[in-house]
């Protein structure tokens, strides 16, 4: 388990899909990460607030808990949140997404 300040975090990646029609966390066993879709476009920031925003709702924690550890500027990208396990930020995001009990 990763700790950040004596708080558990987990390190969750994902491939962004700005400008989708909905937006949704799904599992993309290809590249073997979450799927974040977002309405919103890649321009000024836009889809990374909203990436943010929706992997707090799934996750059930603040936009503070979520930090950027790269991506930025790509479409493949790695959070930290603060305050969870790995194990329970994946089983938070399998709920969110309605996925198999067998996605990681």
């Amino acid at each position: 388990m990763t700790r950040v300040g004596g708080e558990p975090s987990a390190i969750v990646e994902v491939w962004a899909r700005p400008g989708a029609r909905k937006e949704e966390i799904t599992w993309d066993p290809w590249r073997k990460r979450w799927l974040v879709s977002v309405e919103e476009r890649a321009q000024e920031d836009e889809a990374n607030v909203a990436i943010v925003e929706l992997v707090a709702r799934a996750l059930s924690v603040g936009t503070s808990k979520i930090e950027w550890m790269g991506g930025q500027r790509s479409r493949s990208k790695k959070l930290r949140i603060s305050g969870l396990s790995q194990n329970e930020a994946m089983e938070r995001l399998r709920r969110a997404a309605g996925a198999l009990p067998n996605v990681p």
